[in-house]
């Protein structure tokens, strides 16, 4: 979670990625669509915050490492408090994101 969605040196991102093994789309996706349990992100998919913490450049590397039907069904798969990726990322005022999530 911190490596991927608080972290900003991608390098890193990718160095836990790589340890863990992580090779599978689907696994990648099953983890990101993952519902924060505890504060302050409580009820929060683990890809809304990263589209909150990240720039729309982290946000283009989890859609290259994801295939396109999975990164577009966390677009739109709501959280805890019925607000998808897209929604957050519009209420954050993501302006450079919301761009790139519409093209």
């Amino acid at each position: 979670f911190w490596a991927i969605c608080w972290q900003k040196d991608d390098a890193f991102m990718d160095a836990v990625l790589e340890a863990l093994d992580i090779k599978s789309s689907d696994v990648l996706a099953h983890f990101m669509g993952y519902r924060c349990v505890t504060e302050p992100f409580h009820n929060d998919l683990l890809m809304n915050v990263l589209v909150q913490e990240q720039s729309v450049q982290r946000v283009q590397k989890m859609s290259a490492l994801l295939d396109a039907n999975a990164f577009v069904a966390l677009l739109f798969k709501n959280d805890g408090e019925n607000v998808n990726v897209l929604e957050t990322a519009i209420r954050k005022n993501k302006v450079d994101t919301v761009q790139y999530l519409l093209q």
